[in-house]
């Protein structure tokens, strides 16, 4: 048995160190990114907040409103062909992904890997493809990335999840151009709780983003258990105001750490560890 002894950080173990910052204003703040992913060759240029597949989130109704926002929607997988057809109206290509599982490995006839080949087919501009599992460290997920960059080398891949260097390591060798961190890290996620299994979030990210730059639907045989959990939340009103908060948030935090830019922050950045972040003593009053 090993026991890794050095501490793991969650988000909520740190905040951000302010620090002298020539910036007078909010606006100031560039929030545009321009990526050129290394094993598709692509070049995309947009704020790098995504939408992920999940069934109330990646939506065609939510591509629509974060498009105007240059932010990506990976489009939930459980949509039909016809759902494509007549749902994806006024949705620019450029600002989605496709999704799929990992199912064609043992079921031919996976529905969701055929809507993605139909997909592709139909909107040849969608430069996406995200391979979506919670579990991303099967031999044969790496195997069917490796498949995908071959059958589409002019696609950019979304792969994960995963935690850990090496296998971000392994996926970006094996043809994948972004890799999505975390394991049980979700507000909805139950994967720690049922098999123990986890890195805190923000080490984990830390040590995944350490490989890079070194290197530059759920199977239906009864041995899997769904790891997530439904909730019922208040309805917030539009998203478009909850984006005018995430993106002052991140524009506010930025002016306080001296980043003019989103690719700065990580050269701008230092974390202060805390026990906790926020003074919570008025919380137990209805105000």
């Amino acid at each position: 048995m090993r026991i890794e002894e050095d501490i793991k950080l969650d988000y909520s173990d740190v905040l951000f160190k302010p620090k002298r910052s020539k910036l007078e204003s909010r606006r100031d703040v560039d929030l545009a990114r321009t990526f050129k992913f290394h094993n598709s060759g692509n070049e995309w240029t947009g704020v790098p907040i995504v939408a992920s597949n999940m069934d109330g989130v990646g939506t065609f109704a939510m591509a629509k409103i974060l498009q105007e926002h240059k932010m990506l929607t990976v489009i939930r997988k459980h949509y039909s062909i016809d759902d494509w057809q007549k749902l994806s109206k006024g949705v620019k290509m450029k600002y989605i992904s496709v999704c799929t599982g990992t199912s064609v490995i043992w079921d031919p006839d996976a529905a969701d890997f055929a809507t993605m080949k139909a997909v592709l087919g139909m909107y040849p501009d969608i430069k996406f493809i995200t391979v979506d599992v919670a579990n991303a460290y099967h031999e044969n997920y790496a195997d069917f990335i490796a498949r995908l960059r071959d059958e589409y080398p002019d696609k950019t891949i979304i792969a994960g999840n995963v935690i850990t260097g090496e296998m971000t390591e392994e996926l970006l060798l094996r043809g994948a151009d972004i890799i999505k961190c975390g394991i049980g890290p979700g507000s909805v996620c139950t994967t720690r709780l049922m098999t123990g299994v986890g890195v805190p979030q923000l080490s984990g990210i830390i040590e995944c983003s350490d490989a890079a730059m070194i290197k530059h639907g759920s199977r239906k045989d009864g041995y899997r258990g769904a790891e997530g959990k439904v909730v019922e939340l208040p309805h917030k009103g539009e998203v478009a105001n909850t984006l005018t908060e995430i993106l002052g948030g991140i524009r506010s935090a930025c002016t306080y750490i001296g980043a003019k830019r989103i690719k700065d922050m990580p050269k701008c950045t230092t974390f202060v560890r805390v026990s906790k972040q926020v003074n919570q003593v008025f919380n137990q009053f209805n105000v």
